[in-house]
C-alpha cells in the first residue's frame, strides 16, 4: 500500500508540476549607439550613464523564434563598492507580451566596449505575464548574444 501512495504522489506531483516547466530560450540583439553622459573623471576613476534602444531575435528551446524591441539605461557603478562595472534596467515588447530585464554588467575589455552580463527577467503582460526568469548576455559594440529560462 505504501508504494502505491507513493507512486499516486509521485503522479499528482509531476501532473502538477507540468505548468511551472520552465520555458529555455537563446537571442541575439542588436543595439543602436548608446547615448551617455558622463564619462572619464578628473580623479582618474570612470562615471557614465546610457540609454540605447534595440531589437533581439529569440530562438526558444522547442525552435519556435520570435522578436521584440528594448530601450535600457544604465549607469556604472563606483568603483569602492561595485560587484558589477554596470547596473542596466530594459524594457522589452513584442508580439509575445512585455517584460522588464534587470542586469548586473562587467567590461570584459578595456576600451569598455565588450561586456558579460547577468540578470533577472519581470513578465508584466502576454506570456510573460506573472513569470519571472534569469539571462545572461555577451557582446561587443552593441551586439551580442545570450541565454534565458522563464519559470
Amino acid at each position: 500500500m505504501k508504494y502505491v501512495s507513493a507512486i499516486v504522489i509521485a503522479s499528482v506531483a509531476l501532473v502538477l508540476s507540468a505548468p511551472a516547466q520552465a520555458q529555455s530560450f537563446t537571442f541575439q540583439s542588436t543595439a543602436s549607439a548608446p547615448t551617455t553622459v558622463g564619462g572619464p573623471m578628473p580623479n582618474g576613476g570612470f562615471a557614465a550613464g546610457a540609454s540605447w534602444t534595440g531589437s533581439s531575435s529569440v530562438t526558444w528551446a522547442d525552435g519556435k523564434k520570435t522578436s521584440d524591441s528594448y530601450t535600457c539605461i544604465s549607469t556604472t557603478q563606483p568603483p569602492n563598492g561595485k560587484i558589477f562595472d554596470s547596473h542596466v534596467i530594459c524594457d522589452s515588447s513584442g508580439p509575445t507580451g512585455k517584460f522588464s530585464s534587470i542586469w548586473g554588467c562587467n567590461f570584459t575589455s578595456t576600451d569598455r566596449t565588450a561586456t558579460g552580463c547577468v540578470g533577472g527577467l519581470v513578465g508584466h503582460s502576454g506570456m510573460y505575464a506573472g513569470k519571472r526568469g534569469g539571462i545572461t548576455f555577451n557582446g561587443k559594440n552593441g551586439a551580442g548574444t545570450g541565454t534565458g529560462q522563464w519559470n
